[in-house]
């Protein structure tokens, strides 16, 4: 949230984006973007402008013991963590 401008700058080089649940809603909250949950957050960090539009981005945001999501290319997928 204090450095939105510098972040957003190098997320137009930025092939991979990960983040954890707080972390994406805090830039969802810097963004003001309506949608805060994990999977909305992570569909637009994919989306965000790219300055090599060859490869999609791929954003992969963590929840604790909750399911990784990872978006690219306009589609969400949850892959479950295995209790250790």
């Amino acid at each position: 949230q204090f450095f939105t401008q510098p972040l957003n700058e190098l997320l137009h080089y930025a092939d991979f984006v990960f983040g954890n649940e707080s972390e994406a809603e805090a830039y969802a909250n810097a963004m003001k973007w309506d949608g805060k949950d994990a999977e909305s957050v992570a569909l637009k960090i994919a989306a965000l402008p790219k300055k090599n539009e060859n490869r999609p981005r791929v954003a992969v945001i963590t929840q604790g013991s909750s399911a990784t999501v990872v978006a690219t290319a306009g589609k969400v997928t949850s892959y479950p963590v295995t209790k250790l």
